[in-house]
C-alpha cells in the first residue's frame, strides 16, 4: 500500500472510513463478508501505524498532517472493530417461508 499522496505527505487516516466497514460489519452473513472488511480494516490499520511511525522520526513528522491523539484514537477504534468482526458468529443457513405483516393488518 502506497502511504504518500501526491505531494510526499502521509495520507489522511480516516474516522469515516472506518465508521463505514463498522456499519458493514453489522451485516456479515459469509466468511468472505469477514475476509473483504478484515482486509480494507487492515490497509487502515497500516496507515495509521504508518503515520505513527513518522510521527516519531522528526525528519518525517512534518509530512504527517495529522495529530498523534486522533490518529490514536482512530487506531483504537480500528482496534475494536477488528475485534468486533474477528468475534462475529456466523448463524447458519436457515431455510424456510417467512412472511411480514404491516403493523395494523389484521388479515
Amino acid at each position: 500500500m502506497d502511504y504518500l499522496d501526491e505531494n510526499g505527505n502521509c495520507k489522511i487516516v480516516s474516522q469515516k472510513a472506518v465508521d463505514i466497514i463498522q456499519v458493514h460489519a453489522q451485516g456479515i452473513e459469509s466468511l468472505y463478508d469477514k475476509e473483504v472488511l478484515l482486509e480494507k480494516l487492515y490497509q487502515h490499520i497500516e496507515l495509521a501505524d504508518k503515520a505513527l511511525g513518522m510521527l516519531e522520526n522528526p525528519k518525517e513528522a512534518e509530512k504527517v498532517k495529522q495529530k498523534k491523539e486522533d490518529l490514536l484514537r482512530i487506531r483504537e477504534s480500528m482496534e475494536e472493530t477488528r475485534r468486533y468482526i474477528l468475534n462475529f458468529r456466523i448463524q447458519p443457513e436457515t431455510y424456510g417461508l417467512y412472511i411480514k405483516y404491516p403493523p395494523g393488518y389484521e388479515g
